[in-house]
């Protein structure tokens, strides 16, 4: 009877626990996710603009890295990171991204 007893005790004792661990942390993450998710959204929100607009080596490295591309718009965000929609030579509908001093970046 004594184990049956004891048995319980741990087990309930042993739910209660892990119910206290899973709660608390989640409920923190949670926010911080949130508020780091609404963050990368305000950062990456583009604005369109000039084809004329875009600095001189960003219109460099869309010549030479993608010979026979037609611009079809450009934006720009927060951070002075450039968004280009383009079609290829090969007629191929393509978005590229890249900062100020005309580097490439990958975005996800």
């Amino acid at each position: 009877m004594k184990k049956i007893i004891y048995t319980a005790v741990i087990a309930l004792g042993a739910i209660g626990f892990t119910n206290a661990q899973a709660t608390t942390p989640v409920a923190a993450n949670t926010e911080a996710s949130v508020e780091v998710k609404a963050e990368s959204l305000l950062q990456e929100k583009y604005v369109e603009i000039k084809a004329t607009d875009l600095p001189q080596e960003v219109q460099t490295a869309l010549s030479k890295d993608f010979e026979g591309a037609t611009l079809n718009k450009a934006y720009i965000n927060s951070k002075n990171e450039y968004k280009l929609t383009l079609t290829t030579a090969e007629d191929t509908e393509a978005t590229v991204y890249a900062t100020a001093e005309g580097e490439w970046i990958k975005k996800k």
